[in-house]
């Protein structure tokens, strides 16, 4: 079975045991990230989260007693709250969409692998404006991978995100016979996070067609059509 996040995320600030530190620690590491949105990572400062969280000053330094477990576990929340459902969700639709095509054994070949292409296209394609259209999520995200750059022990957890997204669709990409899953990930991966970045900084017409077109030229390279696919054919 897939690990999942909280098998690997897990918090290191202070546990609240009372229903209302829960809801004070909470308030911390939402003041936390909204302080990463607006002014980046470099922001986050007991001082300043306290303020944002309108809690007193020692409140922030009793949970967390230092700013690298203040952003660990403001990360973590943020996967929790935000991604946590991302990969899972995008996984599911993708195994549903190729049971339909197996289902319709009825069908022309070449015509069953044509509407595969573009059903696995329009989810993508779905799942790319998503992620545009969550702006303070993307914000966000990009200001802890930013960090990670320079934080070793703050990187070794952003990765794990991104790497249990890799890992799903390296799945489906089994049960779509790729020849090489895990190297056809990272194209998929790599271009997604491509395509995120660029649509969120210009999304016109002609953007989001050439973002459609280079889901579907990537999904036909990938999956070798002209020769079918295993379970299509």
């Amino acid at each position: 079975m897939r690990p999942t996040f909280d098998d690997i995320l897990q918090y290191r600030g202070r546990a609240a045991l009372r229903s209302d530190s829960r809801v004070r620690r909470k308030a911390i590491l939402e003041a936390a990230l909204r302080v990463i949105e607006r002014d980046g990572v470099r922001g986050v400062k007991h001082r300043a989260v306290a303020s944002e969280a309108d809690v007193p000053l020692a409140a922030t330094t009793y949970y967390f007693d230092d700013i690298h477990s203040l952003l660990h576990d403001a990360f973590v929340h943020y996967v929790e709250t935000r991604l946590s459902n991302d990969s899972a969700s995008l996984q599911n639709q993708a195994y549903l969409l190729i049971q339909q095509f197996e289902e319709s054994p009825g069908q022309d070949v070449s015509q069953r692998q044509n509407q595969l292409i573009e059903g696995i296209v329009q989810l993508l394609f779905d799942h790319v404006l998503l992620q545009v259209g969550q702006t303070a999520e993307r914000r966000v995200e990009v200001a802890f991978r930013h960090e990670a750059l320079c934080n070793k022990d703050l990187a070794a957890v952003v990765a794990i995100p991104h790497g249990l997204q890799l890992q799903a669709i390296q799945e489906c990409l089994m049960v779509l016979k790729s020849e090489d899953p895990q190297a056809d990930a990272q194209v998929v991966m790599g271009t997604l996070l491509y395509l995120e970045y660029n649509l969120s900084l210009s999304k016109d017409e002609e953007q989001l067609a050439r973002a459609r077109e280079a889901l579907r030229r990537m999904m036909t390279g990938l999956l070798r059509l002209s020769d079918g696919l295993g379970f299509v054919s």
